[in-house]
């Protein structure tokens, strides 16, 4: 007996998909938002201290790149950039590099907390 194609339906009502990733949208914008608000209202705290000095190591690694690539660079650079998670770090230095002359260090770095937060909020919703 052959199996036939049916199409799949959806549960969702026609346009929820839409009104959903406008949802997320909204709930990432406004959530960054008032993260970004709140940057300035907080001490420092005991981990920026440590995360803030290898994503700061990251953009000088990344920003002579791609003329100073080796592999024996990048095999002793892994030993040096021992933060976990790495991804995070990877976004705190792109905002430092990016913003972190405009803001400063450690606010350019929360900036990337927050961007990051707004996203997993929105990928979650």
């Amino acid at each position: 007996m052959a199996v036939q194609d049916s199409p799949e339906k959806s549960l969702c009502p026609p346009g929820a998909q839409a009104r959903d990733i406008h949802v997320s949208l909204l709930l990432c914008g406004v959530y960054f938002l008032l993260s970004a608000n709140l940057l300035v209202r907080v001490g420092l705290s005991w981990d920026e201290a440590l995360y803030i000095p290898y994503a700061a190591s990251y953009v000088g690694w990344f920003s002579g790149l791609p003329e100073t690539f080796n592999w024996q660079d990048l095999y002793s650079s892994l030993g040096r950039f021992q933060s976990h998670p790495p991804l995070a770090t990877y976004v705190m230095a792109l905002f430092l590099g990016l913003l972190g002359d405009l803001m400063g260090a450690l606010n350019a770095s929360r900036l990337a907390t927050a961007a990051t937060g707004a996203c997993l909020l929105a990928a979650v919703y």
